[in-house]
């Protein structure tokens, strides 16, 4: 829930048309359905059912990706707004004031909230735009995979368990940041991939493993080697994301109307944090 360095880039090439970027894997654009010819020479040969596929999963839109890093910022705004702007740190009354994790907080005076207000914040710039920039990317391919309403379940209950790993494994720290979530959707990733193998195009599977999978070892092993990063908050998103994906169905390209048990969790996510919020704001005492 400190810094980190993840990144999974997936394969775009820029629209001659509409400017718009598609899958280097379909021919014609998924949004203007031109055809460029420039297409890479590596770029695999795929049949009209997968080419389908993939049109049906980049053309659903990302709304809650957006707002989640719109949270992260505004959020953000307002620690500043409290003198806790910093490069690489901030104020911690500031960081606590507005909800970070720490264990005596949550478990002398039953805070719990902070278990679930500590992923929009973070500490310093660079925390806030490593994370952004890693929710952007993979927070993309998540909500376009598994839909709005699973992907708020996703990254809000891998958030807690993430969470929760540094309340147990890490109980002297005072933590924050979205890397126990983002940990979470690569997870979520790499056991789609595996999951879902023979349903899915051959070279999408392959080609997930072949990013997720390493980013996801190197990230690790960055985390044990920085002592000011918590890694018991990566690892407990992480596996959380894994059994969550073998549990939750991704959103399948003929699905057109998201089950109701799907949206009836996502309004209780975005409740419980909109709920915790709140009791961060009517126990603040920080900086005014």
């Amino acid at each position: 829930m400190t810094p980190n360095s993840i990144e999974a880039p997936h394969r775009f090439r820029q629209c001659t048309s509409c400017g718009d970027e598609t899958p280097v894997e379909i021919p014609e654009c998924v949004h203007c359905g031109f055809a460029d010819s420039a297409i890479p020479a590596d770029a695999p040969n795929i049949t009209v059912s997968e080419q389908s596929f993939l049109q049906t999963l980049f053309t659903r839109s990302t709304p809650f990706t957006m707002i989640f890093i719109g949270v992260n910022v505004g959020v953000f705004v307002l620690m500043c707004l409290a003198g806790g702007f910093a490069v690489t740190s901030v104020d911690p009354l500031v960081l606590l004031g507005f909800g970070a994790k720490q264990n005596n907080l949550i478990a002398e005076q039953h805070q719990y909230w902070r278990l679930i207000t500590s992923i929009f914040i973070h500490i310093g710039i660079i925390h806030l735009l490593l994370n952004n920039y890693a929710l952007w990317i993979i927070g993309q391919e998540i909500e376009r995979i598994y839909g709005s309403a699973r992907f708020v379940i996703l990254y809000l209950a891998t958030g807690i368990a993430g969470s929760i790993g540094s309340f147990v494994f890490n109980p002297q720290a005072t933590s924050a940041g979205a890397s126990g979530s983002i940990f979470g959707l690569f997870g979520v990733m790499a056991a789609f991939a595996f999951r879902y193998r023979k349903e899915i195009p051959e070279f999408l599977s392959r080609d997930i493993k072949r990013r997720v999978i390493p980013i996801i070892f190197i990230n690790l092993v960055f985390g044990f080697s920085v002592r000011i990063v918590d890694n018991s908050a990566h690892i407990g998103g992480l596996l959380s994301g894994i059994v969550l994906a073998l549990v939750v169905p991704y959103m399948r390209p003929n699905e057109r109307i998201t089950p109701v048990v799907w949206r009836t969790l996502q309004v209780i996510c975005c409740a419980l944090i909109l709920v915790s919020f709140v009791d961060a704001f009517r126990s603040y005492d920080g900086p005014r």
